[in-house]
């Protein structure tokens, strides 16, 4: 039988806080945006789990950070094109 190593890291700590806030029932959804790579490909991933908040001042502060984290994937995207 294989046995995958444990592997801790920043992903795997955070992972793990999420994942124990979820246990907790602080956290009741997550939109997961994540890099999967393999040998030859890097692609995006995005993990959507749990039900959001429909309270309209919610999904405006969603948003909001939604759109922060747009603008440094597109400053992520505009420094890989200088190299």
């Amino acid at each position: 039988m294989s046995v995958t190593p444990l592997v801790t890291n920043e992903l795997t700590e955070a992972l793990a806080q999420v994942s124990k806030m979820a246990r907790s029932g602080e956290v009741t959804a997550v939109i997961i945006l994540a890099q999967r790579e393999g040998d030859d490909f890097v692609e995006p991933l995005c993990i959507e789990a749990g039900e959001l908040s429909p309270t309209p001042e919610y999904l405006a502060q969603l948003i909001g950070h939604m759109e922060i984290e747009k603008q440094f994937v597109v400053q992520a995207y505009v420094e890989s094109l200088d190299d």
